[in-house]
């Protein structure tokens, strides 16, 4: 079968990837449509802005907390060095873009990854990096 496209806007027009095309190997190159050349102005924008977004560490460690399941606030806050109101900023930030999903339980909050894309990312990013001396 052909590449598979992952399509969905939000914000900063996010591409969308899915657990499942993470681990089934469908989120190469080919598969986001960055093996026919060069991006576009607008491309390299929607890039740099995503990447601008999951760049903070907190966010990083966000990602990697929610790649645990579902938590609250106070939950990740309970697992991050910074404080309850900080984390909920960030965690509001990603909800804004697609990344994290909420959902209420009376007075909590439950958040969860909607798009793994971000995760994918930084596992990329951090398995090329050059082992620490």
């Amino acid at each position: 079968s052909g590449p598979v496209l992952v399509g969905g806007q939000s914000g900063a027009g996010a591409l969308f990837v899915s657990r499942e095309m993470v681990e089934s190997g469908h989120t190469t190159t080919t598969a986001i449509g960055l093996s026919g050349g060069a991006l576009s102005d607008e491309e390299v924008d929607r890039v740099a802005a995503r990447l601008q977004l999951i760049g903070h560490p907190v966010r990083i460690r966000l990602l990697g907390l929610l790649d645990g399941g579902e938590a609250t606030v106070q939950q990740l806050t309970d697992h991050l060095p910074t404080t309850h109101q900080n984390v909920s900023k960030h965690l509001a930030a990603l909800h804004r873009e697609g990344i994290v999903a909420r959902r209420r339980d009376g007075t909590r909050v439950h958040y969860s990854l909607a798009d793994w894309g971000g995760l994918w990312l930084v596992e990329q990013i951090a398995a090329a990096l050059d082992p620490q001396p």
